[in-house]
Order: structure tokens, then sequence, then C-alpha cells
């Protein structure tokens, strides 16, 4: 009776990203301008570094131009120095990286966001 060898997997190979045209980076600039839509939300301003959030679909970016702004706390949970997370949830409201359930039930869906951060860039030209 022969033996059955193993079958070989394949490496997942990700696609290699373009890279961004001039019209897109200057609308990533546009975006990180405009200052977070959380912040903007919640009449408040973390102080922190602003961050170019790319909108997915099915775990995928969706381009440059699906893109909002994020202060590093709505994004990635960073705290402010001497305060807690939180202090910095209570203050703030939900980071993206803590769950995108409690961020989208306080700031909206993914389409609510971007149409709020287009709104935004219309109005700041």
């Amino acid at each position: 009776m022969k033996t059955k060898k193993p079958l070989k997997r394949k490496a997942f190979k990700r696609k290699p990203r373009k890279r961004a045209t001039q019209e897109e980076l200057d609308h990533l600039a546009a975006v990180k301008k405009s200052g977070c839509r959380c912040c903007w939300g919640c009449d408040a301003s973390t102080g922190l570094p602003l961050e170019s959030h790319h909108l997915l679909d099915g775990g995928q970016r969706r381009g440059h131009f699906d893109t909002i702004c994020l202060c590093s706390w709505h994004h990635r949970a960073e705290c402010i120095d001497g305060l807690s997370k939180k202090d910095m949830l209570k203050i703030f409201g939900p980071a993206l990286s803590e769950g995108t359930k409690p961020f989208h039930e306080r700031w909206g869906s993914d389409e609510d966001l971007l149409a709020f951060q287009k709104e935004l860039l219309a109005r700041l030209k």
C-alpha cells in the first residue's frame, strides 16, 4: 500500500500595496489636518498626534480616499501622560483598537465616519 505524502502548504502572500499617488498623499494630508473625528464629536481634544485610519472591507484596506482622521487615543488607545485607560475612556470615549463594537456604537458606522470626514473636508476647503 502506498503511503500518502503530506500536502505542502504554500505560504500566504499578501498582495503588494501600490504606492500612493500624489493626489492620494495630498488627500491624506488634508484628512490629518482636519482633526480627529471623535474629538470633534466629544468637543474635546486629546492633543495627541493625528493618524490616518484606512477603512476596511472584508479585512482589506478600501483605499486612501476611504480614510478618516483619528488621534492616537481613538485609533490605538495611546493614553495622555498621567491618565489611565479608564480615565481616557471616561473623558474621550472608546478607542477603535479596544473594540469595534463600542467604538461604532458611540461614533457611528464606518460609512457615517467617512461621510462626516468628507463633509468636514468640504467645509475646510
